[in-house]
């Protein structure tokens, strides 16, 4: 969005007062020429008045001048049928500040008590006007056909200004509606993001949690029935972790988790999905099946233990242990999951920080 628009967008009310200013100042000397001096101060004060609304723009006190200036666009085309004789094609006006309810003083603190008023005044003045001119007894012979006929210039200039305001006024509600259309679009999208980021990822560590990466495992377990396309699986934990919570402290070990969890999504592609399994375990599906496997998973346990993670200034040593096992000789995607725990546990039992690879690889 341009900074013009976002402007005449957040400024909907100034944009009102400034089209309401020029319209009665440049018709104030319009109504001096053909001697109608009512129209004349009242378009003169009107202006004035729309003038210091300009001055005095703020957001505090919008519902009142939105008000007035409902209320007085109503009064104008009163006004100026009953001074005349004719509308002059005001009637567009009233058509025009019913939708300007609820696109411009739409506010969730008003009532709709508030519209259904306002529409019913708005309403109103549509049907005194339309009886002025066309009901009253001899309203058309001896008031319309006659304003018309005497101000058939004024006529004319002020019904084509009506129309051509009130077509470019409809337009910028239109558009007023599509960007509102687009910014609550855009609202409910970035809602629906972040709803299904907390339901799907885990909050300490922005992974995938054990629901979203069951997702990915049935879509692998799938093409492997289909396709016959294997897939593998890594679950690692990080070793002597419960000793760095009681040795440095809940914050210290979620700042490792943390940081375990930036270095793998740096050390992995989008083929491979990676979640927190529990606690400080992980679980990496792999939707192929390579030896490269191995080199990125050896690559990856040294890359942890080369590392240097610092908190507060404190060096905490970490190593991981990791258990590897695929689908090319099991079929089913739990044992799968079991066999690359048990691998885990094996490792971990036999001197940690290091890979354990089931036979099949």
């Amino acid at each position: 969005m341009t900074k013009f628009k976002y402007f005449i967008y957040k400024n909907k009310e100034l944009v009102l007062y400034i089209i309401l200013f020029f319209s009665h100042a440049i018709f104030a000397p319009v109504y001096k020429g053909f001697n109608f001096t009512n129209l004349f101060i009242y378009n003169t004060i009107t202006a004035f008045i729309y003038g210091i609304f300009i001055l005095l723009f703020n957001n505090s006190h919008k519902h009142f001048f939105i008000l007035f200036s409902y209320i007085e666009i109503l009064f104008y085309c009163l006004f100026i049928t009953i001074s005349t004789g004719a509308d002059f094609g005001t009637r567009m006006f009233v058509i025009c500040v019913i939708p300007s309810l609820f696109f411009i003083a739409y506010s969730s603190k008003i009532s709709r008590k508030y519209y259904v008023i306002l529409t019913l005044i708005a309403t109103s003045v549509a049907f005194v006007i339309i009886w002025w001119d066309f009901g009253r007894p001899e309203s058309i012979f001896s008031g319309y056909i006659t304003a018309v006929t005497i101000n058939k210039l004024l006529y004319r200039v002020h019904l084509t200004f009506s129309t051509i305001l009130s077509l470019l006024y409809i337009f910028y509600l239109s558009i007023l509606t599509e960007q509102e259309i687009k910014r609550y679009t855009r609202k409910t999208h970035l809602q629906f993001l972040k709803m299904r980021n907390l339901a799907d990822h885990d909050q300490l560590t922005n992974l995938m949690n054990r629901r979203e990466i069951n997702h990915y495992f049935k879509i692998c377990e799938t093409k492997k029935k289909l396709k016959n396309v294997n897939y593998a699986i890594c679950i690692f934990d990080i070793d002597h972790f419960k000793s760095v919570n009681d040795k440095y402290g809940h914050d210290a070990g979620d700042f490792i988790l943390q940081k375990i969890s930036e270095t793998v999504q740096k050390q992995f592609t989008e083929k491979e999905n990676i979640a927190r399994w529990g606690g400080e375990e992980f679980i990496i599906l792999f939707e192929y099946y390579d030896n490269s496997i191995i080199e990125k998973l050896e690559n990856f346990r040294m890359h942890i233990e080369k590392n240097i993670f610092s908190y507060k200034n404190i060096i905490i040593p970490i190593t991981i242990t990791l258990g590897l096992s695929s689908s090319n000789k099991i079929s089913d995607i739990d044992i799968i999951i079991m066999d690359a725990d048990n691998k885990l546990r094996y490792g971990k039992s036999n001197g940690r920080n290091q890979l354990v690879v089931s036979e099949d690889f």
